[in-house]
């Protein structure tokens, strides 16, 4: 059995935060969408330690890279897939 998450790109839906201190597992949900022919990433919201609920729904990790500004909508990010996607 391998160790590693499935890793598939991902465009993002809307745009997300960057952390300029760390880079950043962001909870999403991806799906497939066949007029696209690929994957879009959708945040479960908040982000936060104590916001664990947000996990439950999700079905991947977007890997955000440590830096200032913003991930701008349709922007291809890495994302492990820790569920099925839609």
């Amino acid at each position: 059995s391998s160790l590693y998450l499935p890793k598939v790109k991902a465009k993002v839906g809307k745009r997300l935060k960057l952390d300029p201190e760390r880079p950043e597992y962001h909870r999403a949900i991806v799906r497939w969408c066949p007029v696209e022919m690929g994957f879009l990433a959708d945040s479960t919201g908040i982000q936060a330690s104590h916001r664990l609920v947000s996990l439950r729904s999700a079905n991947a990790l977007l890997q955000l890279p440590q830096q200032e500004g913003y991930c701008e909508a349709g922007t291809l990010v890495d994302a492990l897939l820790i569920g099925q996607p839609l």
